[in-house]
């Protein structure tokens, strides 16, 4: 659960304080953040969003603001986002939004209640399956691979058939293949389950 107040409760130490210009950086680094993230009621009332949400909002897809409340282009999943908040209770969860075209999107939702308020939420929008959204750690340097056998990874994990790889490279699906075949071996694995299992811990949204 997110509490607002637990820097200051917890800044005993002098040093440990926010800095007098910590607002506007903060300020700078949220509004830049390139997923989609707002705080809302659990009545829908919006009470922030940085720049990505807001441009998202004012398309009006795949949500928008009708009467200063978040709401659903597709109507039919509006009870769906309402039940979804309301069953915020101390940790995230995931809501997924199918939009009109077939794609899903992963609604992070994380609860927040400060004090003398209401409860509302925490919101960060994310495409479902999009390994462009994740930030990797430099897990090459960790397991020994080369700079192309860290790009094939990254494929891999993201679902990537080897054809497709190929194509997007310019290089032959052999040659991707035999990049496959170097990792497991520097991995002493033998499948992508066993790769997505020992790889997938260095990477963030």
């Amino acid at each position: 659960m997110i509490d607002i107040q637990a820097p200051v409760r917890e800044a005993r130490n002098p040093e440990l304080r926010p800095h007098p210009a910590a607002g506007v950086y903060f300020d700078a680094w949220i509004r830049a953040y390139s997923a989609p993230a707002m705080l809302v009621t659990l009545d829908l009332d919006v009470l922030w969003t940085n720049g990505a949400a807001m441009a998202m909002l004012e398309s009006g897809e795949p949500f928008t603001l009708a009467g200063g409340r978040i709401a659903c282009t597709d109507k039919a999943q509006a009870a769906d986002l309402r039940a979804f908040l309301l069953g915020l209770d101390r940790e995230p969860r995931v809501w997924i939004y199918r939009t009109s075209e077939g794609q899903s999107l992963l609604v992070r939702g994380e609860p927040v209640r400060p004090p003398g308020e209401a409860p509302g939420a925490a919101l960060m929008i994310y495409p479902a399956g999009a390994s462009a959204q994740y930030v990797w750690g430099d897990f090459g340097q960790v397991f020994g691979l080369t700079r192309a056998e860290v790009s094939i990874v990254k494929r891999v994990i993201g679902g990537e058939r080897a054809d497709v790889m190929a194509e997007d490279l310019g290089v032959a699906v052999e040659t991707v293949r035999t990049h496959i075949r170097r990792t497991y071996n520097k991995l002493s694995i033998n499948s992508r389950e066993q790769l997505f299992s020992l790889i997938s811990p260095y990477r963030i949204r």
